[in-house]
C-alpha cells in the first residue's frame, strides 16, 4: 500500500502535470493508494482558512467550491485512521531523530 502525503493529494486534485504523472505510476504499480486523517485534516484545515480570510462572499465562491472538490476526492480515496496503532508508530518514529518534519512523520 501506498500512503499519499499531503502534496501528492494537491498534485492529484488538481491535475498538475506532477499529479498526472502520479496516477500513471499508481496505475502501474497496482498497488492501493491510500491518506492519513492527517491529510484530510490538514487540506481542510486550509480551506476552512481560505474561506475565512475572504470577506466578500463572492470571492468565497471559489474557496468553497475548491473544499467541496477536496472531500470528493478524499471520499473517493482509503482513509487511514489516526487510532493507537497509529500513534505509536509516529511515537517510534519520532524517537530515531531523523531529520524530517514532526507532520511528515
Amino acid at each position: 500500500m501506498l500512503v499519499l502525503d499531503t502534496n501528492h493529494v494537491s498534485e492529484l486534485t488538481y491535475r498538475t502535470a506532477a499529479g498526472l504523472r502520479l496516477i500513471q505510476k499508481l496505475d502501474v504499480t497496482n498497488e492501493d493508494a491510500a491518506v492519513t486523517a492527517i491529510n484530510v485534516e490538514e487540506s481542510l484545515r486550509g480551506w476552512l482558512a481560505e474561506i475565512r480570510r475572504r470577506t466578500d462572499p463572492r470571492t468565497q465562491i471559489a474557496a468553497y467550491q475548491r473544499l467541496i472538490r477536496q472531500v470528493e476526492v478524499f471520499a473517493s480515496w482509503l482513509v487511514l485512521p489516526w487510532d493507537e496503532d497509529a500513534a505509536d508508530h509516529f511515537d517510534s518514529l519520532k524517537s530515531l531523530r531523523q531529520q524530517v518534519g514532526t507532520q511528515d512523520l
